[in-house]
């Protein structure tokens, strides 16, 4: 499947003000982060794309101590805007200061080429928020901020030149081609050894088919609130890890990281700002992969795959009876209309019929014997009730009174 560029323009850049007014004001916010940073390094950005109330600012929250900007973010409503400050792994006294961006309308997203200097170009990352409490809804979101990533990457691109283009799509398929897993026992001079041996080796253009030029994160997230779609425990474990693994196909296309993510999981947050640092300012990284997943353990079987641990072959591996590739994902995970109908076609329909059925059948009984008139009490003669024409004209108004005749 393709989650390539969208053409569709579904907004503008939102308000009236004119482009160098929003630029003056996010400029503001980013020298406000930058004030009394003597010991700042570098200045990187990480722009989080996810629908409301997917869990972006919860994940975010969890990164730690972050300053936001909230008075400032109502005069536009288009984007939250908060930073954090990333210690140096060389000194106490140094860091890095990471701008983070959160996005839950892809229109919004046009504002970024004012927000991101061309120069930080090389020190961006994309992370997206993938709402599990809405399973259905999965493979449509990926699909939409996918191709939105693209547009808006290939925008801010164009203020680079095509040397720097190359340059930073080549870095990318360096990154994927060479991964080495941290945990692996490899030892430092082989390391060391390994990266002179890139220098030397050709580096293939075609890894990752979709390359943007920027790392992208995708973060199953809200993974608690999966369950409740599943009556048994067996059924939500298997869905579960039918999911993961459908993202992390998915996510190969783009040479994507893949994490899950539930509130709460501060270590797991912890290890994606991590890898977030690492993808932006080349920090040095040692955190595990982990494929192995459990809605009933998440401390422990958590998704973490990294850009460059996952390929086809191993999710093939994991997955001996399932054809992710052949198989569509709606195949497990109904969209939301077909659900409704399906719930509909289950329910039992009432018949129509059932009223009409018994009065019928009343006044067969009726006619059946000497009921033509049911006279009871001290009625008198003019008060009698005629229970065949009443029961006619339940039955058919226009019948009203044809017994009397």
């Amino acid at each position: 499947m393709d989650y390539g560029g969208d053409d569709n323009k579904d907004g503008q850049n939102g308000g009236d003000e004119s482009t160098e007014e929003k630029s003056n004001l996010w400029r503001e916010f980013l020298k406000t982060a930058n004030a009394g940073s003597r010991g700042l390094q570098q200045t990187g950005h990480l722009i989080v794309f996810g629908a409301q109330n997917s869990g972006k600012s919860t994940l975010i929250s969890q990164f730690g101590k972050l300053e936001s900007k909230l008075v400032e973010m109502k005069r536009f409503l288009m984007m939250r805007y908060a930073y954090c400050h990333l210690s140096s792994q060389e000194s106490e006294d140094s860091f890095s200061l990471l701008n983070i961006w959160q996005i839950a309308e892809p229109s919004h997203a046009e504002v970024l080429d004012v927000v991101i200097p061309a120069e930080d170009m090389g020190r961006i990352a994309y992370l997206i928020c993938l709402d599990l409490s809405k399973p259905n809804d999965v493979e449509a979101e990926y699909a939409k901020w996918m191709a939105t990533i693209t547009k808006i990457q290939s925008k801010l691109l164009a203020r680079c030149s095509a040397a720097q283009q190359t340059a930073l799509k080549n870095k990318m398929s360096k990154h994927l081609q060479f991964y080495v897993n941290p945990k692996s026992d490899v030892s430092d001079l082989e390391e060391q050894m390994a990266d002179e041996q890139k220098e030397e080796q050709s580096v293939s253009s075609d890894v990752p088919s979709r390359n943007v030029g920027a790392p992208v994160i995708v973060v199953a997230n809200k993974c608690d609130a999966f369950r409740k779609h599943f009556e048994a425990d067996a059924d939500a474990e298997d869905h579960f890890e039918i999911i993961c693994s459908y993202i992390r196909w998915w996510s190969i296309q783009f040479g994507a990281a893949s994490f899950s993510m539930q509130k709460g999981l501060k270590e797991q947050a912890r290890r994606i700002l991590s890898y977030v640092g690492h993808r932006v300012f080349d920090t040095k990284f040692d955190r595990a992969p982990n494929a192995v997943v459990k809605l009933a353990n998440p401390t422990e079987r958590f998704l973490f795959i990294p850009s460059g641990f996952d390929s086809a072959e191993t999710i093939k591996a994991q997955n001996p009876n399932r054809d992710l590739e052949e198989t569509p994902f709606n195949s497990f995970f109904k969209p939301r209309g077909d659900a409704k109908k399906k719930y509909q076609a289950l329910k039992p329909t009432k018949k129509s019929d059932d009223n009409e059925h018994f009065l019928k059948a009343v006044l067969f009984d009726l006619k059946s014997g000497d009921r033509g008139t049911a006279s009871r009490g001290q009625r008198s003669d003019n008060e009698k009730v005629d229970i065949n024409d009443f029961f006619k004209r339940l039955l058919d108004p226009s019948q009203a009174g044809a017994s009397k005749t």
